[in-house]
């Protein structure tokens, strides 16, 4: 269980799925489901994890979000909802655990080259270069972020 577990120093909320079709297009079960993953679960996991660094006060809680939630008209709204409640879930966390010495990120990530992308039904391949991040990249930004102590990357 992880609200026992004294091992545990850092979470990475990083499963997530996405849709990249238009909203009215979509499959509202599908859409539930990217619902629960990128969010119910994702909050699960805090709930379990965040007391017990409170408690030790330490440890760090590591939420990828994603450029599109705070641009949502990129991709499928609910895709970008999902992404925009973690991103406030982060900023809420890191007001309510300011004084516990626990670290709190946000990385919002663009495009990244991932199987993100065919899962979502938009081959990688369709987006321009110049847009495009491998993810060692948006992990080496992320951490050197963190490193300096940025709330949001």
């Amino acid at each position: 269980m992880l609200r026992s577990d004294t091992t545990l120093t850092i979470l990475i909320n990083n499963a997530g799925a996405g849709a990249a079709g238009p909203l009215l297009g979509s499959d509202v079960d599908t859409m539930e489901r990217m619902i629960n993953l990128n969010v119910a679960a994702l909050t699960r996991l805090t709930y379990a994890a965040a007391p017990s660094f409170a408690e030790r006060r330490s440890g760090a809680i590591v939420n990828i979000a994603s450029i599109v939630g705070i641009a949502p008209e990129v991709l499928n709204g609910v895709y970008g909802g999902t992404k925009a409640y973690v991103l406030a879930l982060t900023f809420s966390l890191n007001k309510e655990l300011g004084d516990s010495n626990v670290r709190i990120q946000a990385v919002l990530p663009g495009a990244t080259a991932t199987d993100f992308w065919d899962t979502a039904g938009v081959p990688i391949s369709n987006l321009p270069d110049g847009i495009v991040m491998n993810a060692e990249e948006m992990v080496d930004a992320a951490l050197a972020g963190f490193d300096q102590g940025e709330l949001v990357i």
